[in-house]
């Protein structure tokens, strides 16, 4: 049977990267807009009690590598553990948005969420497999040129992302432990309700990734991020999609 997850989640992968090629391959009817892009992010899970663990991430999101600001990411919430490998975690989001690239928001603008999600982990060999299933509901707020510091609506949408991830290890020590491992991971995000407008298609995000513990707690990654992105706003009727490649560095922290 986990064989046959293992195929199939590969196929899911590659019809995504199929889905993310295609929506950058017509271009006749949208406008690329080019960054390159900075993503750091401390991830922590810790332990209530044998069944429930809180759960806290800050990400520092950069464009022109790091040199300037994207986004500010706050996320915690509970997660429980159903088995070994099934959790489930509800919680709240804060992500703060400024504007960048060739066809930039006009201000910068934040943004509240409540999101509830499912992670099931699975082993295959020397290979582990993680899908995440997370739905999203928005209210990101609105604000006038003409007072910058108010906000003047929330529009409330909803998101659902799906994310899987393969890592597998490429060094072992003699205790049989990972002291370096290699992944890939992809994360498609499709919107979905009222106020979506043209942005069934939200985002892609692509990694590859090496990582390495630094002990049964603690671990570091760092690799390769490919964003594809559909603004929500039309330039001269077209839609404006943003292809932002940089770097990744996370802290992962469980206790």
């Amino acid at each position: 049977m986990n064989h046959w997850q293992n195929y199939g989640n590969i196929i899911l992968l590659l019809f995504f990267i199929l889905i993310s090629n295609n929506q950058a391959n017509a271009q006749e009817q949208r406008i690329s807009d080019n960054n390159s892009i900075g993503w750091i992010g401390t991830f922590g899970n810790v332990k209530i009690n044998k069944l429930f663990s809180l759960h806290a991430e800050y990400q520092w999101r950069r464009t022109n590598v790091i040199k300037n600001q994207q986004q500010h990411l706050i996320r915690t919430g509970l997660q429980y553990k159903i088995s070994n490998d099934v959790t489930i975690l509800a919680g709240y989001a804060y992500v703060y948005s400024s504007p960048y690239g060739d066809y930039p928001a006009p201000l910068p603008f934040p943004e509240h969420r409540s999101f509830q999600q499912a992670i099931i982990k699975s082993k295959i060999g020397k290979t582990t497999l993680i899908n995440r299933f997370r739905l999203e509901q928005r209210w990101v707020g609105q604000k006038e040129i003409t007072e910058p510091d108010k906000i003047s609506k929330w529009i409330y949408t909803n998101r659902a992302r799906y994310f899987f991830r393969y890592t597998m290890p490429i060094i072992n020590n003699t205790e049989n432990l990972n002291i370096l491992y290699t992944g890939i991971q992809n994360e498609i995000f499709i919107g979905f309700g009222k106020n979506v407008g043209d942005n069934i298609f939200d985002q892609n995000r692509l990694g590859i990734i090496i990582g390495h513990p630094i002990n049964k707690n603690i671990s570091i990654e760092g690799g390769y991020l490919y964003q594809i992105l559909q603004q929500r706003k039309l330039i001269n009727n077209q839609s404006v999609f943003q292809y932002n490649k940089g770097i990744q560095l996370s802290i992962l922290i469980s206790t």
